[in-house]
């Protein structure tokens, strides 16, 4: 299996297949660094509109989460909470010297907002 965008491309189309009914990407981000997490979101737009331009009714694309999230195997381990952050949104969070949960924008923010101004068009201005 592909793990980029096309396997996100065939999930789509053998749902429609199956279903017949219009789909919605409801959750998808990368655990990757910003620059995976870019390309993740430039393949799967680019796998929603390859899908859509064949028919497929994919009504909406969102990403999740759009903030770093704190991994479920803290409930149940002893690290620091620290160690249990996941990078996957599009704002990253870490904590402060005073231990606070400090969020900041990467560039994913804007790249994300140039599709939404380009109802999802692969062309970024």
């Amino acid at each position: 299996m592909p793990s980029d965008g096309r396997l996100l491309e065939a999930v789509l189309r053998r749902s429609y297949e199956h279903t017949g009914k219009p789909l919605f990407v409801t959750e998808t981000s990368a655990r990757a660094d910003i620059a995976g997490r870019a390309a993740w979101m430039d393949q799967t737009i680019a796998a929603v509109r390859a899908a859509q331009a064949d028919g497929i009714p994919v009504l909406g694309y969102t990403w999740f989460p759009l903030i770093t999230m704190i991994d479920w195997a803290y409930r149940t381990g002893d690290a620091p909470l620290k160690d249990y952050l996941l990078h996957l949104g599009l704002w990253d969070s870490e904590f402060d010297a005073a231990g606070v949960l400090v969020r900041h924008a990467t560039p994913l923010v804007e790249r994300f907002r140039a599709y939404v101004n380009n109802n999802l068009s692969n062309e970024l201005s």
